[in-house]
């Protein structure tokens, strides 16, 4: 008589990975760059995408996909609520109160437009934001908003009416000219105004006086998105979510989802988790994709390759595991079980042909 199987096989049977990759297939117009490709190691993930199912959605933007993949979509007119779902995870404790998320941003002229090129490399401290998050507070006092900066990079506005706007994920803003992309809606000329004396009181601050003196560059506006209230969480199909970014956490912990920090290696998740559908967060395309930095996202995809598809095929081809998944937020998403693997006769095609 066969043996029954072991419960850790079977559990192992039972596992589910995607990967949420942003700026999957890199920067636009990659595929007209000559060489784009050359001397990179890909065989395991065009094996991948060659037996992979395929569907196309419309692209949605890093925000929306991740919301998506939650149960969260924006209502007509409306956004995500972005902000109040990182305030919670970032202050410990849920509101009933509009957010508006309202991060500080460095802005650059170039020409007849002004380009967003965010936080990231600002190293805001503590201190700076406290003191231009008191100058705002003063500045404002009578206009029924209040801002906070519970950690450095993240600042969030109360706003005591919910505005009528809609606004633009500050992810999708980088790198691009922020005209067409600043708050719309029946109220949005109001918040024009309200950046603009922002801009002003942060362009005579001495906050930023101080970063000049040193070199740094200018904390010299902010960017407000992700407006809403929290609403009450729905039935998510993940077992884990996997990631360093602010919002998956907060999703995560919104949801009751257990999470973690995100993993060098496909293998170091393999050891930690049993069974279930387990969602890995891989952002390190996305400064590179939106500011067209082809260098580093070679060395993203490569390590994808290798890092991530490479073991969960082998894992796929052992048995132990039972779809990988890769879904990317320009609207690619391919899956993969153990008997699609073995569809011996889908050659493997260059990653040149999966480019649009």
């Amino acid at each position: 008589m066969k043996p029954l199987l072991d419960p850790a096989e079977f559990l192992m049977q039972q596992r589910k990975v995607t990967l949420l990759i942003p700026g999957f297939l890199g920067p636009a117009d990659l595929k007209k760059i000559t060489g784009a490709l050359d001397d990179l190691a890909l065989a395991e993930l065009e094996l991948f995408l060659s037996r992979a199912a395929f569907v196309r959605t419309a692209p949605s933007g890093f925000v929306d996909g991740l919301c998506g993949l939650f149960g969260l979509v924006a209502q007509a007119g409306g956004d995500l609520p972005v902000a109040a779902l990182t305030r919670m995870a970032d202050v410990g404790q849920s509101s009933s109160q509009f957010w508006l998320r309202a991060d500080p941003v460095h802005l650059k002229a170039d020409r007849d437009r002004v380009v967003m090129f965010g936080n990231r490399q600002l190293n805001v401290t503590a201190a700076e934001a406290a003191q231009l998050v008191e100058e705002f507070n003063r500045l404002f006092a009578d206009d029924g908003v209040q801002l906070e900066a519970p950690t450095p990079n993240r600042w969030y506005l109360n706003v005591a009416q919910p505005p009528k706007i809609a606004t633009t994920a500050l992810a999708d803003v980088m790198g691009q000219n922020i005209h067409p992309l600043l708050p719309r809606g029946e109220e949005a000329m109001a918040w024009h105004k309200l950046l603009n004396e922002a801009q002003m009181l942060f362009h005579t601050s001495a906050v930023n006086q101080r970063r000049e003196l040193s070199g740094l560059p200018v904390i010299n506006s902010i960017w407000l998105w992700g407006g809403g209230v929290l609403a009450e969480p729905g039935e998510v199909k993940w077992q884990g979510v996997w990631s360093n970014e602010d919002l998956a956490i907060a999703l995560a912990r919104f949801a009751g989802v257990a999470h973690g920090s995100a993993v060098p290696t496909a293998e170091d998740l393999l050891a930690q988790i049993e069974t279930g559908e387990h969602l890995v967060v891989l952002d390190g395309a996305t400064d590179a994709v939106q500011f067209q930095d082809i260098g580093t996202w070679r060395q993203f995809i490569a390590g994808v390759s290798s890092d991530w598809i490479a073991p969960l095929l082998q894992a796929l081809k052992r048995g132990e595991l039972a779809q990988l998944s890769v879904i990317s937020t320009e609207g690619e998403h391919y899956s993969l079980t153990p008997a699609q693997l073995r569809r011996w006769w889908k050659r493997r095609r260059s990653l040149l042909t999966f480019m649009s």
